[in-house]
């Protein structure tokens, strides 16, 4: 096997390895990003439950004093009964009105925060339906992207594998390295009617006569690629 086939080789499995390393680099970023959504929406989630447990505390102690006014009115309504003198009677009626009014102002908030709490509650049931839905979609596409990058690191390894097979002197396989890290998609160019097909660069004839005749690897002066002679040009992609 020539030094030409074996370099195109190379050049086929480097594009190979190269295209399954971004679309596993691709998948990950995008598995980083789902999560961090749901991240997003989890974060909310607790937000909104801690708010409607607040809400529910605040509820609570306003019913509590609620009771307490209400049940003082009534205390103080029937002290009215027991009393004789008409001025206490009408301290006792004073008093027993303004737990009533504050009894009234009570509910009246009380009211509100309970309406507060049942839009609350419909933004609640609402996120937690949306977390649920995101939990399970995120879990369903992390195990295809999963399997997927599993399916690539296999054929990664055997690509990788298969590369380091190809026997090639030392020479010859740092120069095509250092031309890949320039040209990482297209390393090499064909020679064909005196000409670089990759830049259209004219190629000096004593250049062209040593790409045919197959010894030293030479680079294009116009564009630093490997130059294959175009009838070398025969490995599959």
């Amino acid at each position: 096997m020539s030094t030409y086939t074996i370099l195109q080789r190379f050049a086929a499995l480097d594009r190979k390895i190269t295209i399954l390393s971004v679309q596993n680099e691709d998948l990950t970023k995008l598995s980083k990003q789902r999560s961090s959504e749901l991240a997003k929406e989890c974060r909310l989630l607790e937000q909104l439950e801690s708010e409607s447990q607040k809400l529910r505390a605040e509820i609570a102690l306003e019913e509590k004093k609620l009771q307490e006014h209400e049940d003082h009115v009534i205390s103080q309504r029937k002290q009215l009964s027991t009393l004789g003198g008409a001025k206490s009677a009408k301290y006792v009626e004073r008093e027993a009105d303004l737990a009533s009014r504050a009894a009234s102002v009570i509910e009246e908030q009380l009211l509100v925060e309970m309406q507060k709490s049942q839009e609350l509650d419909v933004r609640l049931n609402a996120q937690r339906s949306k977390v649920k839905v995101l939990e399970e979609n995120c879990a369903r596409e992390n195990a295809e992207r999963a399997a997927i990058v599993a399916q690539n690191q296999s054929e990664l390894e055997k690509f990788t594998r298969e590369r380091s097979e190809g026997q090639i002197d030392d020479s010859a396989k740092r120069l095509y390295d250092r031309v890949r890290t320039k040209h990482p998609a297209q390393p090499l160019a064909l020679v064909e009617g005196g000409s670089c097909k990759v830049c259209s660069r004219s190629i000096p004839a004593q250049i062209v006569n040593l790409v045919l005749a197959g010894g030293v690897l030479q680079v294009c002066p116009g564009c630093s690629r490997i130059l294959v002679p175009a009838e070398e040009h025969h490995v599959s992609e």
